[in-house]
């Protein structure tokens, strides 16, 4: 008894076909690792606090004789000018 061509064909490929999904699934849960190992990277890199950052300064104990009590603390100055200097 003799088979079709077409029937051999389809039995000799049906081991390469299940190895080229089997190797395409591998690559695509490779893929996804490196892509979530990428991404918890990122992450951690950008909201774990490193370093010195962020440490409080104590307020200073003293004022100096060149600093006043009422200065501007939030960066603005204040010119004042006599009536004489304006006109």
């Amino acid at each position: 008894m003799t088979e079709p061509s077409e029937t051999k064909k389809q039995t000799t490929n049906a081991p390469n076909d299940g190895s080229e999904n089997r190797a395409r699934k591998i690559a695509i849960v490779a893929l996804v690792a490196v892509v979530a190992v990428a991404t918890i990277a990122l992450l951690m890199w950008l909201f774990i606090p490193r370093g010195s950052g962020g440490r409080p300064v104590p307020a200073p104990r003293s004022i100096g004789p060149d600093q006043t009590a009422n200065s501007n603390s939030s960066g603005e100055s204040t010119l004042t000018i006599n009536p004489e200097q304006a006109q």
